[in-house]
């Protein structure tokens, strides 16, 4: 950042000043309102939640799986997300009362351990007949320059999205690279038109 007040003439064209000006001023307001003074040069990255398969060592968290796709935790059980896979083992002729029942005692179960052994004694197989433990996990979908351009994303994409957050990330630690810089030119120096 040397040379700091001397210019040079260059042309750029109009969308991309618009675009440099834009950033300028929200990530100058982003500095300033949302408290990012820990982390120099900002990047928002929009986080999509998600779980990924462990050992039972570092789970935080219970499921079984139903079939390739559907892993339930026992509180899903309980209220009531497992009954359309034991309506699935069923025809029409079978006893409606009997299948009411099986969904019935699924839901009082105490552990997953239990819903397995229960299921089973009605002779329904759940896909995967143990117990898959899980780790929570936030995984990396878009990266953007200003917070309102995430709080966007999230909103156009909430239907892919579901469960997301924004995380404020940085170019990353003694990073002396061209990014960083021009980083620093955008959040420190004022972007203008020169007549």
């Amino acid at each position: 950042m040397e040379n700091k007040n001397e210019f040079v003439d260059i042309k750029i064209n109009k969308e991309i000043y618009e675009i440099l000006k834009l950033w300028n001023k929200e990530r100058k307001e982003d500095l300033k309102n949302l408290n990012n003074e820990c982390t120099r040069n900002p990047i928002y990255k929009v986080q999509k939640n998600t779980w990924t398969t462990t050992t039972s060592d570092e789970s935080e968290k219970e499921e079984i799986m139903v079939d390739c796709e559907t892993f339930l935790t026992l509180e899903q059980v309980k209220n009531g997300d497992l009954d359309d896979y034991i309506d699935s083992h069923f025809s029409n002729e079978d006893d409606e009362d009997k299948i009411e029942e099986i969904k019935k005692s699924v839901k009082n179960c105490y552990s997953l351990e239990e819903v397995i052994e229960t299921l089973e004694d009605n002779e329904i197989f759940i896909y995967q007949d143990e117990i898959v433990y899980s780790k929570e996990d936030w995984e990396d979908q878009a990266y953007f320059l200003t917070y309102r351009e995430a709080q966007e994303y999230m909103q156009y994409q909430k239907h892919n999205l579901r469960r997301c957050r924004i995380y404020v990330d940085a170019p990353g630690y003694d990073n002396r690279g061209t990014l960083d810089k021009f980083l620093q030119i955008i959040d420190l120096e004022d972007i203008f038109e020169v007549e």
